[in-house]
């Protein structure tokens, strides 16, 4: 990977991962998309506990017989789906453990979770926002600092990858490092059916989608993001190749 350039939270982060190892804590890190979260994350872990296990979890039996062990929660709202989903009672059950809880997440998913709302009726996130009070927070900016821009700037003279980041005009370091500006590339330049597709894909996401789509429902909503001549015009294989490409 490209050399880490230290981040100005990096001290906080740190600290809070080394008091969550002595008697358990859940750290979260929010921030935009591709940003640095995951990176700074595991960046603070193998400073402060190297030699602790990883737990990525896949269902309940991740639950039981956890020691020295952090818990790995990348993209939290991934996990949450109210009573059925991971809840603070489960979280307080690893806390309790010495078990250390770390996540990222993005800034609307926070927003959404913790806001609150008139009526208990329509307290849809009651248990999300239950969970997220356990959590300590620590945000990431969008753009680097001038702090941090001179670190990546020093750290540029022997790596080539951050040179050309630093270079990028319309996007951040972070973000180029992550590919983005290829993904949005891809996304400007697909034919009109693919680039439905994979607008219908972003849409899902924005609308709370968290597990995967049936590909039958992007065949029924592509045409909606389509121009009146490419829906008159389209080949019978349209949706075969649009989804190829998105792949």
């Amino acid at each position: 990977m490209p050399d880490y350039v230290p981040r100005d939270i990096d001290p906080e982060l740190r600290s809070l991962v080394g008091e969550a190892a002595e008697a358990g804590g859940f750290v979260l890190v929010v921030g935009g998309s591709s940003v640095g979260k995951t990176r700074s994350l595991f960046e603070a872990l193998r400073a402060v506990v190297p030699d602790w296990s990883l737990a990525h979890p896949s269902g309940e039996q991740w639950l039981t017989g956890l020691d020295r062990v952090v818990v790995w929660l990348d993209e939290l709202q991934q996990y949450l789906n109210g009573r059925d989903g991971l809840t603070a009672s489960d979280v307080r059950d690893l806390l309790g453990r010495g078990v250390i809880v770390v996540a990222t997440l993005w800034p609307h998913y926070y927003d959404t979770y913790t806001r609150t709302t008139q009526t208990v009726e329509d307290d849809r996130f009651a248990f999300e926002r239950e969970l997220l009070k356990l959590a300590t927070v620590v945000r990431l900016g969008t753009d680097f600092t001038a702090a941090e821009t001179e670190r990546a700037q020093k750290a540029a003279t022997h790596d080539d990858r951050l040179r050309h980041a630093l270079e990028a005009k319309d996007f951040g370091v972070a973000q180029v490092l992550a590919a983005a500006p290829q993904i949005v590339h891809r996304w400007e330049n697909a034919s009109g059916y693919a680039r439905a597709v994979l607008t219908a894909a972003m849409d899902c996401v924005l609308l709370g989608a968290q597990q995967p789509v049936p590909a039958e429902v992007f065949r029924a909503a592509a045409p909606g993001y389509c121009t009146p001549a490419e829906r008159a015009g389209a080949p019978p294989d349209w949706f075969e190749k649009a989804l190829a490409y998105a792949t």
